[in-house]
């Protein structure tokens, strides 16, 4: 007999509920609302990502932008703290006394042929001769007190700011150990341990008592004085000192007493210039200079150096903005703060320096960044005058500036409890 027969999905298969009998997957709904789901998710994780990633570029601009500034007034401050020193004198003292000579060519007034009529017309380290020259927004710096290349060179190559430049000597310098040179008892070389000279370069012999500065122009078995260097180029005035240093013999007792020091003398300019950023290459004229204002992106302002001995400018920091330097000291009318170069009477009343440098960061950030409160740059709108730090860089920026200063006291200006002898 044939099993009964039932009607076609009118009960289920064995062994299957309702819920196991749904077809699989998801709904059209179920889909959507997890689309929407993971796109809020999605968003919102890409926000954070972002915002991470905005904070750690702002805080390692901030983190380089205040190596840079560091680095660069520490570089401005420790030059600055031993100009117009001479060893065991200041040059104030060595000049007042008529002690100090110069013969290098590259630092008389008025080298004319260099020769030693030229000294007679004095020379580029007096007291009276300004180490500071103002720049304002969009006017450069006169430069008038410093040496003729020096100017010609800065004034191609400047961007903005003040322009502060520093002699003296540098070291503790090497003592003297033989009869150095005169007029009628010529010894040859200088004899010293090595104190970083370099041909070309300005040394200071003194003995405390007499001081000259000349340009080395040899380092043959020593460090060589003569009119001419290897190359037949005229460095110095005269070929011998205005006395032997180092010997102290008469006929009654004869003998040397071994005191005089040799010393390396430098003279440089420091200001604000503009360099590729590509090559590092300095832009000279002022088209060329104009770079680091149409063309930040490539061209970006620097610490920049020029050194009379070598002559020629080299940068030393890049991305610092601007630079101010006011004065301090005393004069006959009392004292003075906070005086700007074209304020200054009396420079060898000047004891103090207060440096102020613009530190930038090199590329711009996604957002405008926000200074720290402890950095009082940029001035409100009320103070900001032709030679604010920075004055003519409040547009529209997106590069992180800090702020840096310090205040340098002058070691030739300040009081010493003894005296090297």
């Amino acid at each position: 007999m044939a099993p009964p027969q039932h009607a076609t999905g009118s009960v289920p298969a064995r062994g299957c509920t309702h819920l196991e009998c749904r077809p699989s997957g998801f709904s059209t709904v179920e889909l959507m609302v997890a689309v929407a789901i993971t796109g809020v998710l999605a968003f919102g994780l890409v926000d954070i990502l972002v915002a991470s990633k905005q904070v750690f570029v702002r805080e390692e601009a901030f983190a380089r932008t205040q190596e840079v500034g560091r680095y660069a007034l520490g570089l401005i401050t420790k030059a600055l703290r031993g100009t117009r020193t001479l060893g065991c004198d200041s040059l104030g003292a060595a000049q007042s006394r008529d002690r100090l000579v110069v013969r290098a060519c590259l630092l008389l007034r008025s080298p004319g042929a260099c020769d030693p009529s030229a000294m007679l017309g004095g020379h580029l380290l007096d007291t009276d001769r300004a180490f500071g020259h103002e720049g304002s927004m969009g006017q450069a710096p006169t430069l008038d007190d410093l040496p003729a290349d020096a100017r010609a060179n800065v004034a191609q190559r400047w961007l903005r700011g003040d322009v502060v430049s520093v002699w003296g000597v540098t070291g503790s310098g090497a003592l003297v150990t033989n009869d150095a040179e005169s007029e009628t008892d010529r010894d040859g070389a200088i004899m010293a341990d090595s104190i970083g000279l370099q041909t070309g370069g300005f040394a200071l012999i003194t003995d405390c008592e007499q001081s000259e500065v000349f340009a080395v122009s040899g380092l043959h078995g020593g460090v060589e004085h003569a009119t001419t260097d290897s190359h037949g180029e005229v460095v110095n005035a005269s070929g011998a000192f205005s006395r032997a240093y180092n010997w102290r013999g008469t006929s009654q007792t004869p003998g040397s007493l071994y005191r005089a020091r040799l010393y390396p003398l430098i003279y440089r300019v420091y200001y604000v210039c503009c360099a590729d950023g590509r090559d590092g290459s300095l832009q000279s004229g002022a088209t060329r200079v104009g770079n680091c204002r149409a063309d930040p992106g490539r061209y970006r302002p620097s610490l920049c150096v020029y050194d009379v001995a070598q002559g020629q400018s080299q940068t030393l920091v890049s991305n610092i903005a601007d630079l101010r330097a006011t004065y301090s000291g005393a004069r006959a009318d009392g004292r003075f703060e906070g005086l700007r170069a074209d304020q200054i009477t009396d420079w060898s009343g000047v004891a103090g320096v207060r440096i102020e440098l613009l530190a930038v960061s090199g590329e711009e950030l996604e957002t405008t960044p926000s200074l720290p409160s402890s950095v009082d740059w940029p001035p409100s709108p009320g103070r900001v005058v032709a030679d604010t730090l920075g004055a003519d860089l409040r547009s529209a920026d997106r590069r992180q500036y800090q702020r840096f200063a310090t205040t340098v006291a002058l070691r030739a200006r300040t009081p010493r409890t003894a005296t090297t002898r």
